[in-house]
């Protein structure tokens, strides 16, 4: 009689942290689609499309405009060519497939986890008690205005030793109000779940009470003993350069400003803003227009070129040799 032969099978090596990182991700984004009640009923379990979908959603989003920015354009010429640039930039987002920008925020947090130094997980387990913690700023992202997924870079963020993680609560002005400023505040968050509800145009930011009814921890006014060691945030339209251009409001610009400031003040090392953007918001250099009020970044991560650094500060955040 004849035996049947028998194949040996392969055993799969074990998965990468920054791999393990995003598969908890996904899970949290299916869970939280699922389980969120603005979530719409259904009885099919999540695709994989969904599990990309935003945390939070509104069917109202205000409109940002270019008045409510720090210091309105006093060239007619600069305001006219951030409009164009804009729109150009607006259309090509729209013109991606959530596919791809699934797919281009899954490598843009692939590239981040594995090439940033605050995300290096031997280096946070090196710090001892008496070692300041860890300060990450990070975003929570907006499907509806089409920025790069933050998902599983706050659960990553979150799951490092002593580690202090904050994330951004818009404060929209009151339309009345003659160029009021623009107001955003970093809040200190220690869950995804527990700790953020929906708020200005749809998107997850932080309660302002912690669970025993005391406010939530603010990044300029708690008391701490050093700044942010990276602060991760979006944007509209780049150059490899560092130029950055947003979306009109004004509340990146204004924060960095302010921020910069304190540091200053406190002679601290300003922390090195680092932007996520999907390849169609990389123009050309020159291409970006920027004001006076308009801040720089110090490195831009993208799925095609990984973590480019702009400045020294820039090379500040990236894992040596990278």
């Amino acid at each position: 009689s004849s035996r049947r032969s028998t194949r040996p099978v392969a055993e799969r090596p074990p998965a990468a942290r920054h791999e393990r990182m995003l598969h908890a991700a996904r899970l949290f984004r299916a869970f939280a689609v699922v389980s969120s009640p603005h979530a719409r009923p259904t009885r099919r379990r999540p695709t994989a499309l969904a599990r990309w979908a935003p945390f939070g959603s509104s069917s109202r989003i205000p409109r940002v405009s270019a008045s409510m920015s720090t210091a309105a354009e006093d060239d007619p010429a600069l305001t006219a060519r951030k409009k164009t640039t804009r729109a150009e930039v607006k259309a090509a987002l729209k013109a991606l497939t959530q596919e791809e920008m699934a797919s281009q925020s899954a490598a843009i947090a692939t590239h981040l986890l594995a090439q940033l130094s605050c995300f290096d997980p031997d280096a946070a387990r090196n710090r001892s008690a008496t070692d300041r913690p860890l300060r990450l700023g990070l975003y929570v992202h907006c499907a509806r205005l089409r920025e790069v997924d933050t998902s599983a870079l706050l659960v990553a963020a979150l799951a490092l030793p002593r580690a202090e993680v904050y994330v951004p609560v818009v404060d929209m002005p009151d339309p009345a109000a003659a160029r009021a400023p623009p107001s955003m505040r970093f809040l200190q968050i220690t869950s995804l779940e527990a700790d953020l509800e929906p708020k200005t145009m749809g998107i997850l930011e932080p309660t302002e009470s912690l669970p025993d009814g005391a406010p939530r921890p603010n990044l300029e006014t708690h008391a701490t003993d050093g700044p942010l060691d990276v602060l991760l945030m979006p944007g509209l339209a780049f150059e490899r350069t560092g130029a950055r251009l947003g979306r009109g409001g004004g509340f990146y610009d204004a924060f960095l400003e302010r921020y910069k400031r304190k540091c200053e003040d406190a002679g601290w090392q300003t922390p090195p803003a680092v932007a996520l953007a999907f390849d169609a918001q990389i123009l050309e250099e020159g291409k970006v227009p920027v004001g006076s009020s308009d801040r720089n970044v110090d490195a831009l991560v993208t799925a095609r070129h990984g973590v480019l650094v702009c400045t020294p500060a820039g090379a500040r955040a990236a894992k040596p040799g990278k």
